[in-house]
């Protein structure tokens, strides 16, 4: 599904990912052509999570642009999405750059971080390598 598929309202509806994420990035992300978006809806069928990803430039992998959820349970479901399609596909890994506050739950997947924080608010650049022989 591409971005444009999903109202921008619904997606601004999480506009600060926990006050980690302004309007600009989401915009940015939601305008680049090459994106694509997997969402969770909730009981009451309102969209509860979304993630934006993308290939990488060498297209061995894939980015994580933005990966946003207000219900337990929502982002480790679209994670476990996008790696299970990450193997299928043979890519070699998923990379992001993760909000402090977030890299705990990266790490649980086996993400490394490839920098570490310099200044407050700074996000952390981190690379899951996926085993490619998985069919």
């Amino acid at each position: 599904m591409k971005p444009n598929d999903l109202p921008t309202a619904v997606m601004l509806r999480f506009t600060t990912c926990g006050g980690t994420v302004n309007n600009g990035h989401i915009n940015k992300a939601l305008r680049d052509p090459n994106s694509q978006t997997y969402y969770r809806k909730d009981s009451d069928d309102m969209i509860s999570a979304f993630m934006l990803f993308k290939d990488t430039t060498d297209k061995r992998g894939y980015e994580v642009t933005i990966l946003c959820s207000s219900t337990k349970g929502m982002g480790t479901a679209l994670m476990n999405q996008l790696v299970a399609r990450a193997k299928k596909e043979r890519k070699e890994y998923i990379k992001l750059d993760s909000v402090s506050s977030a890299v705990g739950f990266y790490r649980k997947y086996g993400f490394k971080g490839n920098n570490k924080f310099r200044m407050k608010g700074e996000n952390l650049t981190m690379t899951l390598k996926l085993n490619n022989n998985v069919k």
